[in-house]
């Protein structure tokens, strides 16, 4: 059989007149499959996974639960280009750009891996009559509910590094313990100064 097709069983014919012989060949199919996950939420569920092959319809999937996919394409002797649509927050570790040419001679497998963007959030506290404070508490939650806190430095100033993006407006909240003695003048603003 043809590559690509299946062989068929061989027909018998009687050879004491004309006689027609047809075949019909199924097509072989592949399987790519694989999974996606990322390095700060595991198996990522739900994301598109596409298969192209020229002169073909694009196959298409999402991700299950706990991150795998399956397509069944029909051979060819042209590879096909895998791709994934990356959400916002994340990044492609491998392969690079989250795309990879598989070939669609037998079955593959192509695993996707992702990073996660990580973000910083600073300020300063001031105050209007001793300019920098030194010690003060700032808190943040962020969208996981995560919490964190640090204090600021002898510039008045704070950091918190390495936040997991978030796609959502007012993702975290950030908040100080005002110290004895001042009062708030202006609210706290992620990456701007706080005075007090």
């Amino acid at each position: 059989a043809p590559a690509g097709f299946e062989a068929v069983a061989p027909i018998a014919v009687a050879l004491t007149a004309n006689q027609t012989a047809d075949f019909a060949l199924p097509c072989i199919f592949v399987s790519v499959s694989g999974s996606v996950s990322s390095d700060c939420n595991g198996a990522e569920a739900g994301i598109p996974v596409t298969l192209a092959v020229t002169g073909r319809d694009p196959l298409s999937t999402a991700t299950a639960a706990d991150g795998s996919y399956t397509l069944s394409a029909r051979y060819s002797a042209s590879p096909g280009d895998l791709s994934i649509a990356i959400p916002a927050g994340l990044l492609a570790l491998s392969p690079a750009g989250g795309a990879a040419q598989v070939a669609l001679t037998s079955n593959q497998a192509a695993d996707f891996a992702l990073e996660c963007v990580r973000v910083d959030v600073s300020g300063t506290v001031t105050s209007n009559c001793n300019g920098a404070l030194l010690g003060v508490t700032v808190d943040l939650l962020d969208a996981q509910g995560g919490f964190h806190t640090t204090a600021t430095n002898a510039s008045g100033a704070y950091l918190f590094e390495d936040l997991l993006y978030s796609a959502t407006a007012d993702a975290a909240e950030v908040s100080i313990a005002i110290p004895l003695g001042y009062e708030a003048v202006s609210p706290g603003v992620a990456g701007a100064a706080l005075t007090l």
